[in-house]
């Protein structure tokens, strides 16, 4: 069996934030681009990432305080500094799939920015994992077009 590399699975169209981008800001990358992770960006450098969990756990912080949770308020009070994990975990993209396994469970992560010679190159998540596992483990589909029941009889 083929090693299957990071490289080959991971998503390499990003959308990043910056540290200084607002709460809405962020609700927008997020939403638009149909994403649950965010690497941000300073400097063309990333010093961070942000996930669904990130905001939850801190939407859920502003609750239990008893603060604002009016739009303008957390735009104001709130920026992607405020939320991410700073100085985020990382692989390579000549990684094997099974080293970012480990990475995800013994982090409890969910997502890896793939990074080499400090520079951003994608990200690979847990469903990119589940996603390359299924293809390699299924069985190919066998069928031509004089397979019997194949087509209008």
């Amino acid at each position: 069996m083929e090693k299957i590399l990071i490289k080959h699975i991971m998503t390499e169209k990003l959308t990043v934030a910056t540290p200084d981008h607002t709460f809405s800001q962020l609700m927008n990358f997020l939403n638009l681009s149909d994403i649950h992770h965010l690497p941000v960006m300073e400097r063309e450098q990333i010093i961070g990432i942000i996930s669904l969990t990130d905001l939850m756990k801190t939407l859920h912080k502003r609750l239990n305080s008893g603060a604002s949770m009016v739009m303008s308020d957390l735009d104001n009070e709130l920026k992607v500094r405020d939320i991410m994990t700073a100085a985020p975990v990382t692989i390579s993209p000549d990684a094997e799939i099974e080293d970012a396994v480990g990475l995800l469970i013994s982090n409890h992560f969910h997502a890896l920015p793939v990074v080499q010679d400090d520079k951003l190159l994608g990200i690979v998540t847990d469903y990119d994992l589940l996603q390359a596992y299924y293809k390699e483990k299924r069985p190919p589909v066998h069928f031509s077009i004089s397979s019997p029941g194949f087509g209008i009889g």
